[in-house]
């Protein structure tokens, strides 16, 4: 049944139409035009991924991944690196994502990143590190991995000494993002060199630490040598017998991450073996590090030789600090040394003292290995004093003077 209208009332309307100018009429059926566009839903907001459960994992993992964050949407999709494989993926809300993963035999090794993409865009990557089958915290220098699982061979292959094997020595580095008070994180960002021992740069290529060639030059710190980067990997294939010398330095307080390690996959010498794996290593403006290798004539034989600091016997050396004299600033609450403890000292005979005081019990002595170790320190003027001897029986001593 159609309406009726009372015919004064289409009378006045139409009387009011006629009466409006014309430049009225434009401006109504503009505005009715704004205010159509007015209604429409705003464009979706950018997917932040802040947190990976877990976010270590080994070569032939499987287990379900937790991703966290915030504006993930049904039409989420995960930017994963070569070798992480995800399946039954579901979006549980706006913050959270979970997904079933399996890690490949051949992955990549290393930091590596993830990102979620939406309709808004896609998230900043976020660190998913992937370690060698076997490997566990604290196994450091010289733990040789098992190969690969393979078709058994009751003969192993003779050596092709027609050619050369292919080795490598890889490095891996990653500073962690350091916060600001009030605002974003920024970047630590860290002057990487390696040379040989006279000070000459050694060519270097890509190293299967995926991902990690993040090159992005500081104002502040643009006059410095070899390259400035918040994480970065090369490789050096097949180095010649020699010295050789990594050196970081930091241009913020923080810390980074350093993995080393050897890979031949030759049939004679198919093997992955780790030789140092540094985690959370402080830094603060204008801190050094530095390690010092040998590499023998067979390029596996690659070995710590010293860091900054070495003692006359060589029972241990450090690649932090660099000198005897420190001067740690306020905000650091903790001394950073890196100890290699050298394969000819006797363990028993190791000894640490701060201020008079056994500290010995916060280094846990393993021969043949690299370790960070965390000393505390409170305001003022400290003494640290590291001995011991090597297995002949000649003693080795060094002592660092703190001003906090």
């Amino acid at each position: 049944m159609k309406t009726k209208f009372p015919a004064q009332r289409i009378l006045s309307i139409r009387v009011l139409l006629h009466s409006l100018p014309a430049i009225s009429l434009t401006f109504f059926f503009l505005m009715a035009g704004c205010s159509r566009q007015a209604t429409q839903p705003p464009a979706p907001a950018r997917p932040t991924l802040t947190q990976l459960v877990p976010d270590t994992v080994h070569v032939g993992d499987t287990g379900t991944i937790i991703l966290r964050g915030a504006n993930f949407s049904p039409r989420s999709s995960i930017g994963t690196p070569p070798g992480l494989y995800l399946r039954n993926i579901h979006v549980d809300s706006p913050t959270q994502i979970t997904a079933d993963y399996t890690i490949a035999s051949n992955s990549f090794l290393g930091f590596l990143n993830v990102t979620v993409t939406t309709p808004g865009g896609t998230s900043l990557p976020t660190r998913f590190t992937i370690y060698p089958a076997g490997w566990q915290p604290g196994q450091r220098v010289g733990s040789a991995l098992p190969t690969p699982p393979g078709p058994a061979s009751a003969t192993p292959p003779a050596p092709d000494n027609s050619l050369p094997p292919y080795e490598s020595f890889d490095v891996g580095i990653h500073a962690a993002a350091v916060p600001t008070p009030g605002g974003p994180e920024t970047d630590n960002y860290l002057d990487v060199s390696f040379t040989d021992d006279k000070g000459h740069p050694v060519a270097v290529g890509d190293s299967y630490h995926s991902d990690m060639d993040n090159v992005d030059n500081d104002p502040d710190n643009s006059s410095d040598p070899g390259p400035t980067v918040t994480s970065y990997s090369f490789g050096v294939q097949s180095p010649a017998a020699g010295a050789y010398a990594l050196h970081i330095k930091s241009s913020r307080n923080g810390s980074f991450d350093l993995e080393m390690d050897t890979t031949c996959t030759a049939p004679a010498c198919s093997y992955h073996q780790i030789l140092a794996v540094l985690q959370t290593i402080p830094t603060y403006p204008g801190s050094s590090f530095e390690l010092r290798f040998i590499c023998r004539r067979d390029p596996f034989s690659l070995d710590l030789d010293s860091g900054g600091l070495q003692p006359l016997h060589g029972a241990f050396s450090f690649a932090q600090p660099l000198s005897p004299e420190v001067t740690l600033p306020a905000e650091q609450k903790a001394l950073a040394v890196v100890i290699y403890y050298d394969p000819v000292m006797d363990p028993a005979s190791f000894q640490a003292t701060l201020d008079g005081t056994d500290s010995t019990s916060l280094f846990h002595v393993r021969t043949g290995e690299l370790e960070l170790v965390s000393i505390p320190l409170g305001p003022g003027q400290h003494n640290l004093t590291i001995r011991a001897n090597t297995k002949s029986g000649l003693p080795s001593e060094q002592q660092f003077h703190v001003q906090h």
